[in-house]
């Protein structure tokens, strides 16, 4: 199978029960472009087997898949790196599994860095439209993490417009440059983006940041809770 031009890198924990649905979509939306791409999926937990071995025996000629597992628990911002770090396409990108930002939101950061060679990574942001549902929304997630991100931002000034929106990729020659780095060497818990967003500043790699819609929609077996007070800790003391 030839070089797949980008990597789609998935986190999964305990429970494997919405990865079929995302498969199932996911395949439906690329099927429609010439991609040549790679499904990686980091298991943080006892894989089941069987779901697995089904959704890979469906997979179109041109899918390839990884399956990495990890021995023990370390949270989804070491796994990414894990799976980013075992990635093959020149492209490395970070979805939602859970499906809370639509394929079409993906496919223009995808199509961003595609589209702009000097372009060494493109994230995702929930602000800079005035009818944003994070700004409006009632949903519980969202209204969390606007708390979260508005202290965050008060604390580090040069971070992010959004600093808890992890939807976003990199390109492969970007994360050679910055997977060794101590910021992402510590990193623990769920958030990766902002921590890759710091050290891309530091190098003076350029980024950038588009627009993208959020459900809310969040996985119920990894606490959130826990790892944005884990970044919040870590604001304190350090500039993100």
């Amino acid at each position: 199978m030839s070089t797949p031009h980008c990597s789609f890198v998935i986190y999964l924990f305990r429970d494997l029960k919405a990865l079929p649905l995302f498969i199932q979509d996911f395949r439906a939306f690329f099927q429609k472009f010439p991609l040549n791409y790679e499904l990686i999926c980091v298991i943080d937990s006892t894989p089941e087997e069987h779901v697995l071995k089904e959704l890979k025996s469906t997979a179109p000629q041109n899918e390839s898949w990884q399956i990495l597992t990890n021995a023990a628990k370390i949270g989804r911002a070491q796994s990414l790196q894990k799976g980013a770090s075992h990635a093959r396409g020149e492209l490395i990108i970070f979805p939602s599994l859970m499906m809370a930002t639509p394929l079409g939101d993906l496919f223009k950061i995808l199509q961003h860095l595609m589209s702009e060679p000097s372009m060494m990574a493109c994230w995702g942001e929930r602000y800079s439209k005035k009818s944003e549902v994070m700004t409006h929304s009632l949903h519980a997630a969202l209204k969390t993490e606007n708390t979260f991100n508005k202290i965050l931002k008060e604390k580090n000034p040069h971070s992010a417009l959004d600093p808890l929106c992890e939807i976003g990729g990199l390109r492969k020659t970007a994360w050679s440059e910055i997977e060794n780095a101590p910021e992402l060497k510590k990193s623990k818990g769920w958030f990766l983006a902002n921590h890759c967003q710091k050290v891309l500043r530091q190098k003076n790699l350029p980024q950038h940041f588009l627009h993208i819609h959020d459900s809310g929609l969040r996985p119920t077996d990894f606490s959130l809770w826990s790892a944005r007070w884990e970044l919040l800790r870590q604001s304190l003391f350090e500039t993100l």
